[in-house]
C-alpha cells in the first residue's frame, strides 16, 4: 500500500478510536456522550465491555498501520515516522509540526490506550445482576471480577440487555485489550527509536 493511503487509513482509524474511546469513557462515568453518535449501549457498565471490543481492534489497526508506514520510510527525526495528515505543506521539524505530530500521537494512540486501561478497570470492578427466575422479583448481585475464572456454562443477562458468558468472554476481552496495548507500546517505541 502506498504511504499516502497508509496515512489515510491511520488517520481514519485513529479518529474513530479516539472518538469511541472518549465517548465511552464519558458514558462509563455516568455522563452522556458528547460527540453526537450513539454507542452500542449507553449504560455505564455495559459500555465498558463494548468499549474494549471496539477500541482494542481499532487501536491495534492504528498501530499496525503506523508500523507499516514506518517500514516504508527512512527517517532521522521522530516526526517523520508519524504519518503526515492534513498539513502536508509544512516541514516536519518545524515547531508547529512537532506539536501537531505530538498531538496526533497523544490523540490516536495514548488516549485510546488509556481508555482501554479504564475499561479494563471497569470490567474488573463492576457488578453483574443475575436473576435466576426471570420475572420472579428476586435479584442476586454477584461481584463481576470473580466470574472470569468460574466454570459457568450458561450466559447471564446483565441489565436486561447483554448476555454475559463468564470465563471465555472476559478472557477474550482482556486478551484483545492487552494485545492492543502491547502493539501500541511497540509502535511508540518504534516511533521514538526509528
Amino acid at each position: 500500500m502506498r504511504r499516502s493511503n497508509l496515512a489515510i487509513v491511520w488517520s481514519v482509524t485513529g479518529a474513530a478510536a479516539v472518538a469511541y474511546a472518549l465517548n465511552t469513557w464519558i458514558v462509563t462515568q455516568g455522563g452522556k456522550g458528547p460527540f453526537g453518535f450513539t454507542l452500542i449501549d449507553d449504560r455505564p457498565g455495559v459500555a465498558s465491555i463494548f468499549g474494549i471490543a471496539l477500541v482494542a481492534p481499532l487501536l491495534t489497526l492504528v498501530c499496525l498501520t503506523g508500523i507499516r508506514y514506518l517500514a516504508s520510510i527512512r527517517a532521522a527525526h521522530w516526526t517523520d515516522r508519524i504519518p503526515t495528515i492534513w498539513l502536508k505543506e509544512e516541514t516536519t521539524v518545524s515547531t508547529e509540526m512537532v506539536a501537531f505530530k505530538l498531538f496526533l500521537l497523544i490523540a490516536f494512540v495514548f488516549i485510546p490506550m488509556a481508555g482501554l486501561v479504564h475499561f479494563l478497570n471497569k470490567l474488573r470492578t463492576g457488578w453483574v445482576h443475575i436473576d435466576p427466575e426471570f420475572g420472579g422479583g428476586r435479584l442476586r448481585v454477584w461481584e463481576f471480577a470473580p466470574l472470569h475464572h468460574d466454570g459457568y456454562r450458561f450466559g447471564y443477562s446483565w441489565d436486561e440487555g447483554v448476555t454475559y458468558f463468564p470465563g471465555w468472554e472476559t478472557t477474550l476481552l482482556v486478551t484483545l485489550a492487552l494485545v492492543a496495548i502491547a502493539t501500541a507500546v511497540y509502535y511508540i517505541w518504534r516511533v521514538a527509536t526509528g
